[in-house]
């Protein structure tokens, strides 16, 4: 953050009401028009990247098994049952609702067209950079170039 002249802040990523808390602040600071702030909330990736990486493979359980005692939602169920704010049927009703939410996303999702090849170099800059444009333009001018069967079309 300071190298890019902007407040920089750390927060326990596995505290909900926290993150909450500091996002809210650095909201409000960037509507005041105070500027931008970089959070970094410190958390850990249980799972793999994506659906075909194994983090078995290069971690060790030893590592995973403390953030397990963190979890996020354990930590704020916990806090909202303590709280008298959650009972054990409204969980179960949210879960059921997040679930059906989600498979209603992912048919919008698995439903719509694929991207545009030119999006994976727009959005990133204000005003591109002259070398992204010729690594774009080169890109779309072939669109197979090095794709194998099944892969998504850039």
């Amino acid at each position: 953050a300071a190298s890019y002249g902007m407040e920089g802040v750390r927060v326990d990523g596995n505290d909900v009401l926290a993150v909450y808390a500091i996002t809210k602040r650095a909201l409000e600071k960037a509507r005041a028009g105070d500027g931008p702030t970089l959070i970094e909330a410190v958390t850990y990736r249980r799972g793999g990247h994506s659906s075909s990486d194994d983090p078995d493979r290069y971690r060790d359980e030893s590592q995973t098994a403390p953030w397990l005692l963190i979890d996020p939602i354990d930590r704020q169920r916990d806090f909202l049952a303590a709280e008298h704010a959650l009972t054990s049927n409204e969980e179960e009703e949210m879960v059921k609702q997040a679930g059906a939410d989600i498979d209603a996303a992912v048919k919008i999702a698995e439903a719509a067209d694929a991207p545009l090849a030119e999006t994976v170099f727009e959005d990133v800059y204000a005003v591109m950079p002259e070398e992204l444009k010729r690594q774009m333009k080169a890109r779309l001018q072939d669109k197979t170039a090095g794709i194998a069967e099944g892969e998504f079309p850039l």
